[in-house]
């Protein structure tokens, strides 16, 4: 008999889920109020250059690098309930104290602590999800989740960019603050069964514990080919467009002359395609293959900005970005889905952070190398460029005979654990 298809409402109808949904929509709608403050002083009200945001977008991947793989260990090792909370409510000091900011390097130091504190948050909430929802549900579940952020972009940029200018950044600052207050206090009814990794450490000095758990977080990665497959892959695609959003405000601000508010409505243009993105593959990525869809959306994907580079007017600019949003989450949510069905839930913050270092690692030569070329290549030309990198990554991962079907949990052998 054909399983039945779970749909959106029946996830949303287990209330530990929904709480966690609805936290993190209301503190995501509060992160995009923030960024377009953020921007709005760097950008216009310090008349700040590319290479000024750009540095932004760095340091918020730096700690990713340096800070994930240790904040893997620490979530695997503890609650990530109250890794959860006790994140939120620091993050809620920093943007309060990021109010008082005066100077770009004072807004640099409090980013780069509050993007600290979310490599502990981020993969918690990641690892999380399988614990209130049934396996048959995750998909759904993760395109739910990615809605939080996608409802978001669509109506956080743009009423961001508003806000900003009609009642200024520190204000904006404010109500992000609040926003991860309300999120913590929702995580906190959230009922929750903390399962913890379990590793004999007898005899081992904290430091030598955590450098094991690592490795064998490292070791699941390497052995495991399909996670391997997904985490090479996502790289070498963020190695090309990583640096996107360098490139993005100078395409927004200086070829296209659009302010902190237009900014604000094509970002949402974005969110908008991210989250009709996240509905769609709700409905087919319960019958359609993870390998096609994630080499499917990344051609698609790459195909938008080779349209927008082509033909950088409003309205084409607009539809083409939609579609980069639908086929953004036809590749995101599959692969999250993936590495949760396959990984012992003991070892996911591991796997999370190692995943996530590794997109941050290629994203940050991105933005660097971007960066720089950004201010002496026309941006159509490096849009172009981008694009045609990543359809080659697409023919050589079409190659690859690595198989992603979907293997029941207690089928897939752990990592041997390493000294």
């Amino acid at each position: 008999m054909e399983e039945r298809k779970v749909t959106f409402r029946e996830v949303l109808g287990i209330p530990s889920f929904r709480l966690l949904w609805v936290g993190q929509l209301i503190s995501n709608f509060g992160d995009r109020f923030s960024y377009m403050a953020v921007m709005g002083l760097i950008l216009f009200r310090w008349e700040g250059s590319a290479l000024d945001a750009g540095m932004m977008f760095v340091i918020m991947a730096l700690p990713s690098i340096f800070i994930g793989p240790v904040a893997g260990v620490f979530v695997d090792r503890y609650d990530k309930k109250k890794v959860m909370i006790v994140s939120d409510l620091v993050r809620a000091a920093l943007i309060a104290l990021l109010s008082q900011a005066q100077t770009l390097m004072q807004v640099y130091v409090l980013i780069f602590l509050v993007a600290v504190v979310s490599r502990f948050f981020y993969p918690s909430r990641s690892a999380m999800i399988p614990a209130l929802v049934e396996k048959r549900q995750l998909i759904v579940a993760n395109s739910l989740s990615q809605s939080t952020y996608q409802t978001s972009a669509i109506l956080g940029y743009a009423l961001g960019g508003m806000l900003v200018a009609l009642i200024g950044p520190v204000a904006v600052f404010y109500l992000d603050s609040v926003s991860f207050l309300v999120s913590a206090v929702l995580i906190a009814m959230i009922s929750y069964t903390a399962v913890t990794s379990a590793v004999a450490d007898i005899g081992l000095s904290p430091l030598m514990r955590i450098r094991r758990e690592f490795v064998d977080g490292l070791a699941y990665v390497y052995n495991d080919k399909r996670i391997l497959f997904i985490t090479t892959l996502f790289s070498s695609v963020l190695l090309f467009f990583g640096g996107l959003n360098v490139v993005w405000l100078i395409l927004v601000r200086d070829v296209m002359g659009l302010g902190v508010e237009g900014m604000g409505i094509v970002e949402s243009v974005l969110g908008g395609g991210m989250l009709a993105g996240t509905f769609f593959v709700g409905i087919i990525g319960q019958r359609m293959g993870i390998r096609p869809m994630l080499l499917g959306g990344t051609i698609v994907f790459s195909l938008a900005f080779f349209a927008i580079a082509a033909f950088t007017v409003l309205p084409n600019v607009i539809i083409w970005l939609f579609i980069a949003g639908i086929s953004n989450e036809v590749i995101v949510v599959p692969c999250i889905t993936l590495l949760q069905e396959i990984t012992p839930e003991h070892m996911l913050g591991r796997v999370f952070s190692a995943f996530g270092t590794a997109l941050e690692s290629a994203s940050l030569i991105s933005m660097g190398v971007l960066g720089y070329l950004a201010s002496t290549v026309p941006v159509h030309s490096l849009l172009f460029a981008m694009s045609a990198c990543i359809l080659m990554v697409v023919l050589v991962a079409s190659l690859v005979p690595v198989s992603l079907e979907r293997v029941p949990l207690e089928d897939a052998a752990p990592a041997p654990a390493t000294g």
